[in-house]
């Protein structure tokens, strides 16, 4: 029996151990996958500032040039000067429409995070702390998640370590009635014995298909993650994997395209210091026109400003060690958890099997033994044969 208790207690404490190793590993990507969804709204927050200043600065060269036009027309005016003056503003034109397309296409590269919510949202039910966490994200939007789904995922690690943990109080109370020789104890520990083995073997079920999945995923798992993110996005996650980190702040996904945005506000700003120095010889340091191209002059700057707040905000300094910690805890310490708690639920239920076989055939022998002992009593009275003499 004590050789039985020590192979018992041998495959929960592995259970228990490849459980936990769930947890720490579905807690690792959890946090992760939380502080990058945090950085990418963050980025979405200044893309749309920095897209709002260049709707501005193209409002401002839109008035600079009918202020241009206008002017043109003032007698003694240089013509020449006027058409380079056209030129430099059409070029300033086009280049912070360049940066507002920049600025589209990287944010319909962060409109993906709406997966990366739901899969955090997913994480934090299998954990069961979605009390602590979901308050942190209040505009995740759930409405699709159907009750049984809810149910499906709020059974995790608590579930698991209780379960397990009353296998073990059944257990002890098996090897009591044994020590005891009840065959009552042994026919109740049989009747539980009977429901822990259907809850053990319900449990694999539910955790075979699990790791399984989640192995496959890991493993080849690329037209899963296809599906839901769109190529840039994938990109990006992978530059985040593997690239060195570095205290700079244009170590920046290529994908996302804000070196060549970084690059065109530098050239807007080289363009409007010619743009001033002949505007004030064409029309000899107008006011008006000094006061416009000096808003242009502001937006310009804020725009740099933004720019190099963005880069920072997506530089790999910034999600390096999250993602590489989502997908090691996903891919390394959660597949190797459920490995280890899949085999050792297994070994558990033909264990469970055996014992209960083992167990029924124990009632006829605590039987014999009580009659036995009935029978000794009444041949032998009480201090009768104790009292007799020795041969």
């Amino acid at each position: 029996m004590g050789l039985k208790k020590t192979l018992f207690s041998f495959f929960l404490g592995f259970c228990l151990f490849g459980n936990e190793h769930i947890n720490r590993g579905i807690t690792s990507s959890v946090t992760g996958l939380a502080d990058v969804n945090h950085g990418f709204r963050l980025a979405i927050a200044q893309t749309n500032t920095l897209n709002d200043t260049c709707q501005n600065a193209t409002l401002h060269i839109k008035q600079l040039e009918e202020i241009v036009h206008k002017k043109s027309k003032v007698a003694g005016i240089n013509h020449t000067l006027v058409e380079q003056v056209d030129i430099l503003l059409t070029s300033l034109s086009d280049s912070v429409d360049s940066v507002t397309g920049g600025l589209n296409g990287l944010q319909k590269i962060l409109s993906a995070i709406s997966f990366l919510e739901n899969a955090r949202f997913y994480g934090e039910r299998i954990e069961l702390e979605r009390d602590h966490l979901e308050f942190r994200q209040p505009s995740i939007d759930v409405s699709h998640i159907t009750h049984r789904q809810c149910c499906v995922f709020g059974a995790g690690w608590m579930l698991l370590v209780t379960l397990l943990s009353i296998m073990m109080c059944v257990l002890f109370a098996g090897v009591i009635a044994f020590c005891r020789q009840s065959k009552k104890g042994a026919i109740v520990f049989s009747g539980l014995g009977i429901v822990i083995f259907i809850v053990v073997w319900t449990l694999f079920c539910l955790v075979l298909p699990a790791t399984v999945a989640l192995a496959d995923m890991c493993s080849s798992g690329s037209n899963f993650i296809r599906s839901h993110l769109s190529p840039p996005m994938i990109s990006a996650l992978e530059f985040y994997r593997t690239c060195d980190v570095r205290p700079t702040h244009d170590n920046v996904p290529p994908i996302m395209g804000a070196s060549n945005i970084s690059e065109t506000l530098t050239a807007i700003q080289n363009t409007k210091t010619k743009l001033d120095s002949l505007l004030d010889t064409t029309f000899n340091h107008s006011v008006i026109i000094s006061n416009t191209s000096a808003l242009i002059a502001d937006d310009s700057t804020r725009s740099l400003k933004g720019i190099g707040a963005l880069e920072s905000t997506l530089a790999c300094y910034a999600y390096g060690e999250d993602v590489r910690a989502m997908h090691y805890g996903l891919c390394n310490q959660a597949v190797v958890g459920a490995s280890v708690l899949t085999c050792f639920l297994l070994c558990l239920g033909v264990f469970l099997f055996t014992l209960l076989i083992i167990v029924s055939r124990s009632w006829n022998l605590f039987s014999r033994l009580t009659s036995l002992l009935d029978m000794h009593s009444s041949l032998c009275p009480l201090m009768t044969c104790s009292l007799a003499p020795e041969d």
